[in-house]
């Protein structure tokens, strides 16, 4: 029993010291970096209203330019607030490299 109790302990102190190593390591964040790109810097609205304007040029019934209009305002809208909620990152060294290999394939 003491031999048991022993080993344990041992067990659980070099469990605890590989936890804590793993802690100490150095860790840093990814970071925008670079030129903010055009699609953070351009109205919602904006994007909107040209698409509504090119929706109006197309030779499409009423019905299925108003259903274009409407996905229109909701897709630009939720781009933007997924775009603007601090989530993408833009520039980063991660970023750059997965663009690069998405330009080789």
């Amino acid at each position: 029993m003491k031999r048991f109790l022993c080993l344990s302990t041992i067990y659980l102190l070099l469990f605890c010291l590989k936890t804590i190593a793993q802690t100490t390591l150095q860790y840093t964040p990814l970071r925008c970096s670079g030129n903010i790109p055009d699609d953070f810097l351009s109205l919602s609205s904006e994007k909107t209203s040209n698409e509504i304007e090119k929706i109006k040029q197309q030779n499409i019934s009423r019905k299925e330019r108003k259903l274009e209009k409407k996905f229109a305002l909701n897709s630009n809208f939720g781009i933007d607030a997924i775009l603007l909620s601090g989530k993408v990152l833009y520039g980063d060294p991660l970023s750059i490299y997965v663009n690069k290999v998405a330009d080789k394939i």
